[in-house]
């Protein structure tokens, strides 16, 4: 049976990874909790798919296994394009482990003086999955999503983001229940799929 890490200690990342490839039944998904703690990369390059290759190629060196990563980032127009690539320190000024009401309240504190009821977001994002020979493959896409001042309660653990996300049909995040085989999210399943075809 083939191995693969995936390289994030986020649960709710974990788990969307681990939902995503559920279908696969000759991979053997581990995660860092499997091995011995080391400190974790420095993601200092400017682009989604630098971030990925960092986090895959230094846990992948580091055990030797095969090793899926991903980085992502979210630029709201009305903004200026910020938080852009540190998201969840919100350009520096949170730190990493702000809880998830903190950000969210930091958020709204943020885009409180925009007229505007719905906000226009961009979500580029990228994977790679990196190999003990040295191969890495990646996958990247770059989705346009709405925002909405106002928030629902609750939103998903990790994820606070979702209180305010709604999509092209008109749905909200939080109304979308996780088996539903939503464009986006079926769409990253099969690219996953097809991404993870290559071990």
């Amino acid at each position: 049976m083939k191995k693969l890490l995936i390289a994030t200690w986020n649960p709710a990342k974990l788990e969307m990874f681990k939902n995503l490839l559920d279908d696969i039944d000759d991979i053997e998904i581990l995660t860092l909790a499997d091995f011995e703690k080391i400190d974790e990369p420095v993601e200092d390059w400017d682009t989604v798919e630098e971030n990925a290759l960092i986090k895959a190629r230094y846990y992948c060196e580091a055990f030797w296994v095969a090793t899926l990563s991903d980085d992502a980032w979210f630029e709201i127009h009305e903004l200026d394009w910020i938080p852009w690539v540190k998201a969840r320190r919100w350009w520096w000024e949170l730190h990493e482990n702000t809880s998830d009401e903190d950000w969210l309240n930091h958020f709204l504190e943020k885009i409180n003086h925009v007229e505007k009821e719905m906000l226009n977001w961009s979500f580029p994002f990228a994977r790679c999955l990196y190999l003990p020979d040295w191969r890495y493959y990646f996958q990247k896409e770059y989705i346009s999503i709405r925002l909405s001042k106002t928030p629902r309660i609750p939103f998903k653990a990790w994820w606070p983001l979702s209180s305010v996300v709604h999509y092209h049909d008109g749905r909200h995040q939080l109304d979308i229940p996780d088996d539903d085989p939503f464009w986006h999210e079926q769409v990253k399943k099969d690219w996953l799929i097809k991404l993870v075809e290559n071990l």
